[in-house]
């Protein structure tokens, strides 16, 4: 009995200073800059405008009435609520066993099972639809007219339903920020292209050069102030896409004005547009939640273990501490300046690990903090690439309108950073995001 008495009290002391020092450590690592900056990411975002094309991307693979995408959308956002409360249990197990694993989001969602809407045929768009590159979707589809007839045709609603999904105010997603969250199927996307592509190899040109203005004004429209990075590189590729099928169709038929309603697609390319700031304060928010659902979790478990990992290992509030200064890096004043002078600072934030004194304060919510950052200075690479595309795209259209001349492409359609060479009959820049490529180009012929 002795030595029990001992044992517990030996344990009681560990415990004791265990939840002392980790209290202590975390207090030193959240500092009132890093609350900032929580607070700057966690504002919410501008109320959307208009009609939500959500429910019409998301729900676009089973058939759903029109009238009925709204409510049908809505018991989804309820039953995600309760698929969440199982979900978060195993979020708790796999983060039990390891850190990293309680970001895979655990269970899947699978939208609409169940519901009564039957799934519609599957297709595959393979190479037989446009993709979303500037150049070779009208060739594509006059080398394959009977193979996208036939696909059109199987798609059947879908591509009125992705263009109407364009069309609308907004496509936010109204689920919760977690990573079990459904996504829209943004590849429907590449039917309207297509269909566009096939108005004009049989002979509607002016429909076809409307169709394609409008999936390249709307593109460029939901692109702004987007709400995560998917959605941000979705958009942007969508709009050099449909740039590309203008081009191919005015070079096809020079003599065939563009129509007026073109006019919102041809604006300005603005760098504002491109900017991640809000996308990435989208996916803080989700990085966050995830750290805040597995410490409530954790809270209404009263066993041994659950306490003391709550109490020494996991803190979400420092998580959150954490991960802010990188994320809110590019928010920041001397961050946006770089990157409308086209280049892309690297993150002035180191990467908490291990050798840290404070990252003992909460060890899990530490790892969790860095194996969370998305690599923002790639994804605002690719976007400065396509606002460059884009703009030497316009450039080129405004060639073929007879609204600029040739000398002045150089200068109309160069971007900060990305200066404007001229080879024979192309204009050529060069691209900052490597990928495979050591010294990735863009070159648009006039």
């Amino acid at each position: 009995m002795k030595w029990i008495r001992h044992m517990f009290w030996a344990s009681l002391l560990f415990l004791a200073v265990a939840v002392v020092l980790t209290a202590t450590l975390r207090w030193f690592a959240v500092s009132r800059e890093a609350e900032a900056d929580v607070a700057m990411m966690m504002a919410p975002p501008p109320a959307p405008t208009g009609d939500n094309g959500f429910a019409a991307l998301a729900l676009i693979n089973h058939e759903v009435p029109a009238d009925q995408l709204a409510q049908a959308l809505a018991e989804e956002v309820a039953r995600f609520a309760s698929f969440e409360r199982i979900n978060r249990e195993a979020m708790v197990a796999m983060a039990r066993k390891s850190p990293q694993s309680a970001t895979d989001g655990g269970l899947a969602y699978t939208l609409l099972e169940d519901s009564g809407y039957p799934l519609r045929e599957p297709i595959e768009l393979g190479d037989t639809a446009c993709r979303w590159r500037p150049e070779g979707c009208l060739a594509q589809v006059r080398d394959n007219a009977d193979a996208v007839r036939d696909l059109l045709a199987q798609a059947g609603e879908r591509t009125a339903l992705a263009e109407r999904a364009l069309a609308s105010g907004h496509i936010h997603s109204p689920f919760p920020p977690a990573f079990a969250a459904p996504l829209p199927a943004y590849q429907m996307l590449r039917l309207p292209l297509t269909a566009a592509a096939l108005d004009a190899v049989e002979g509607r040109l002016p429909d076809a050069m409307a169709r394609t203005c409008g999936v390249l004004a709307n593109a460029r429209r939901h692109g702004r102030n987007s709400p995560d990075l998917i959605h941000a590189a979705v958009m942007s590729s969508l709009a050099n896409g449909a740039a590309g099928l203008l081009l191919d169709l005015r070079r096809a038929a020079p003599e065939t004005p563009l129509p007026s309603a073109c006019r919102a697609a041809l604006e300005p390319v603005r760098g504002e547009d491109y900017l991640i700031c809000s996308a990435m304060r989208g996916e803080f928010r989700m990085v966050s939640r995830v750290g805040h659902e597995l410490d409530a979790s954790l809270a209404e478990r009263w066993n041994p273990r659950d306490v003391f990992l709550r109490l020494t290992a996991f803190d979400a509030g420092t998580q959150d501490a954490w991960m802010a200064p990188r994320f809110a890096d590019t928010c920041r004043d001397n961050y946006r300046d770089q990157v409308l002078a086209g280049q892309v600072p690297p993150s002035t934030h180191r990467v908490k690990g291990l050798s840290s004194p404070t990252c003992w304060g909460a060890v899990i919510s530490c790892i969790l903090s860095d194996i969370s950052m998305p690599s923002a200075d790639k994804y605002q690479q690719r976007q400065l690439d396509n606002a460059a595309r884009l703009r030497l795209q316009l450039a080129a259209l405004a060639v073929l309108d007879g609204r600029i001349t040739r000398d002045q492409t150089t200068t109309a359609g160069a971007s900060p950073g990305y200066p404007v060479e001229v080879e024979g009959d192309r204009l050529v820049i060069p691209l900052q995001y490597t990928g495979q490529d050591p010294e990735p180009r863009f070159s648009v012929a006039l």
